[in-house]
């Protein structure tokens, strides 16, 4: 009993400790967050473009089982269903990999990135493969994709996609993101950088027990981790290419800071600015608490929990070649 009690104690002051962070982030009482950072009960999927089958007749037979798939406003091929995740699981778009099951928010980095075929890209942080897949889904193979994953055991999920969707990579590695630029002996035109996180964007507040292992600790530990897997892969992009930083989280100093931090120390870095028009989507923060941000960053995307979508921020960086211009890219637009 006096666990339990010690238990519920620590709980209802990471509770309030996070609860009067995200009031002062996004400038609502307290009152509100419960509303603002409900997880979702839609689903989302998106169709694999590998498998060749038009998306109409995937809308129509989902249909006929009973699951009726709305189009994601941003990404035709994405689509929100009130079906629950566990019978959709069941359908046979989902078990023969034409459909995939992934959370709306996870689209954002990839349409960010922007990939193309022929294009040389590096998933830096790539188990268990979802944005991998959708790269490859995007380019229908076509792009020169070198995964990697610092933790050897995650790596059993993207052999399990591979089959499932029949997405092909060229490289699979097993290299510690933070310094992965001494291990890989090549340059990339883009990089996605989905890097390890507190992952905020995925906690209800309403369960203490979904923030049992956060701590402003925490979050420290990672942004120091996050901002040399930053500088690390950065050294392994091309000049003019495009290197596009996520999370799951919505802390700044996973976000804004490590970015801003690693602006100063890199003056061929600059921030292309990313717009969608949803209304659960805020732009990158000018400051929070006694830090001032780089104000680029404000071309930055931070996503609030709504239909189909978890806590998410996506940065977009170009690495800059002398006298040449860039501009902003808007979700979401074909």
């Amino acid at each position: 009993m006096v666990r339990i009690e010690k238990d519920l104690k620590v709980s209802k002051i990471i509770k309030g400790t996070f609860e009067s962070r995200m009031s002062k982030l996004l400038n609502v009482k307290p009152s509100l967050l419960k509303d603002i950072l409900r997880p979702s009960s839609i689903a989302a999927c998106r169709l694999n473009l590998l498998k060749g089958i038009d998306r109409l007749e995937v809308i129509k037979h989902a249909k006929k089982h009973g699951i009726t798939l709305t189009p994601i406003s941003f990404y035709k091929d994405g689509f929100l269903t009130d079906t629950p995740k566990y019978e959709l699981i069941n359908l046979d778009l989902v078990k023969d990999g034409i459909l995939f099951i992934q959370n709306a928010s996870s689209y954002l980095p990839v349409l960010a990135l922007d990939p193309k075929p022929n294009e040389e890209i590096l998933d830096a942080c790539a188990a268990p493969g979802g944005k991998s897949s959708f790269i490859a889904s995007l380019t229908l193979n076509k792009a020169k994709l070198w995964l990697n994953d610092g933790i050897k055991s995650r790596l059993e999920g993207i052999f399990q996609l591979k089959e499932l969707l029949n997405f092909e990579y060229e490289v699979l590695t097993n290299f510690p993101v933070q310094r992965i630029d001494k291990e890989i002996n090549k340059t990339f035109d883009k990089i996605l950088l989905d890097v390890q996180c507190s992952g905020e964007g995925m906690m209800d507040i309403e369960k203490p027990s979904t923030m049992k292992y956060w701590s402003l600790e925490r979050t420290q530990k990672y942004m120091y981790l996050q901002q040399k897997a930053l500088n690390a892969t950065f050294k392994l992009l091309k000049p003019g290419g495009v290197l596009v930083y996520s999370t799951c989280t919505y802390a700044p100093e996973e976000n804004e800071m490590p970015i801003s931090n690693f602006l100063k120390h890199n003056l061929d870095a600059t921030i292309e600015p990313l717009t969608l028009n949803l209304k659960n989507v805020r732009q990158g923060e000018k400051s929070f608490g006694n830090f001032t941000f780089d104000p680029r960053l404000q071309g930055a995307l931070r996503v609030l929990p709504s239909d189909g979508m978890e806590g998410f921020f996506v940065c977009r960086i170009r690495k800059k070649v002398s006298n040449e211009t860039y501009e902003g890219v808007k979700l979401g637009e074909d």
